[in-house]
Parts: structure tokens; C-alpha cells; sequence
């Protein structure tokens, strides 16, 4: 608990918070669920922060945009936003984040591990989001995932190798 409340640990959670804030707004939209940066910072955090404090920072994020603040994708903010259909894929990025840098860290020399255990969280976050997806828009699964899942593969593999090269230096220069 020491390292959490950390004074270098708190201002990089808030850090964190604040650059997922700032770039997950940003978004090109392509139907009901936008290509955003998102899943590229939560990729980032996971290699700057431990799965705890790394839990904590998007969890703070998440609180940020229900109040109100507009950083959810597209500008948007609100309760309204988690309920609607793109829910699933925000409150999974709690799931995506913990599991990634709980295996970044522990597999800290092995990349291959570490580009799996992406992989791994970003395969529930579109199965989390998608079946949000379907329940709230009253498909199946299976149409869901051409509108949610198969549109982002190739842009979302190019973000977790960027997450992956970038954030394994940040690392090292952040110990």
C-alpha cells in the first residue's frame, strides 16, 4: 500500500488519468462505436503503473467523464454515456488495463508474453463491449461484432505494438 500512496505514484496516476482525459476525447467516427486513442493510453498506463495504480487511474478517468467532464469519445460526457452503447467497451477498460499491466510487469523480460496479454485483454474487451453492444441495440452477437469488433482489428493491433515500443522505453526511463 506504501508504493500506491507514493508521491511519485500519485502523480503518475493523476498524470495518467489526465492523458487518457485528454486523448481519449478524440475520435473519428465510423458508426455507432468511434476509433479513439483510448486502448492505446490504457496500453501506455499499463506499462507505466502497476495493475493496482493502473486500475485506479482508469477507474478515475471513468468518475471524470460521469461527472461530467467531457472526455469520453466525441466530447461526450455523462451517466448516459456508460449506459449507451459503447458502456461495455469503457467499463472494460478497467478489465484491459489491470490484466495488461499486471502481466507487463510480471513478465517484464519476456515481450512475447507481454504482446499475448495485450492481445488477451483487448480480445475481453470486445467480447465485454460487444455483448453491451448487442443487449443495447437489440442484435446479435454475431452482427455486433461487424459493426464493433472487426472494423478496429487492424487499427487496434497497430496500437498495441506502438503501446508496446513506446511504453517499454518510457519504462526504462521512468526506473
Amino acid at each position: 500500500m506504501k508504493s500506491i500512496l507514493s508521491t511519485k505514484n500519485l502523480s503518475l496516476m493523476a498524470l495518467m488519468s489526465a492523458l487518457l482525459c485528454l486523448l481519449a476525447p478524440i475520435s473519428i467516427p465510423i458508426g455507432p462505436v468511434p476509433i479513439t486513442l483510448s486502448i492505446f493510453i490504457i496500453y501506455i498506463i499499463s506499462y507505466i503503473l502497476d495493475a493496482n495504480s493502473a486500475l485506479i487511474s482508469v477507474f478515475i478517468y471513468l468518475l471524470i467523464g460521469i461527472v461530467g467532464l467531457p472526455v469520453f469519445a466525441g466530447y461526450k460526457s455523462g451517466l448516459g454515456v456508460i449506459l449507451g452503447p459503447s458502456g461495455g467497451y469503457l467499463i472494460s477498460y478497467l478489465v484491459v488495463v489491470y490484466i495488461s499491466s499486471y502481466y507487463n510487469h510480471k513478465y517484464y523480460y519476456n515481450k512475447i508474453l507481454q504482446l499475448l496479454f495485450m492481445f488477451i485483454a483487448l480480445i475481453l474487451c470486445y467480447v465485454c463491449g460487444t455483448i453491451w453492444f448487442s443487449i443495447f441495440k437489440k442484435m446479435t452477437f454475431v452482427e455486433s461484432l461487424f459493426i464493433c469488433v472487426f472494423p478496429f482489428i487492424i487499427t487496434d493491433v497497430i496500437k498495441i505494438i506502438a503501446a508496446y515500443m513506446l511504453g517499454t522505453e518510457i519504462r526504462k526511463r521512468l526506473r
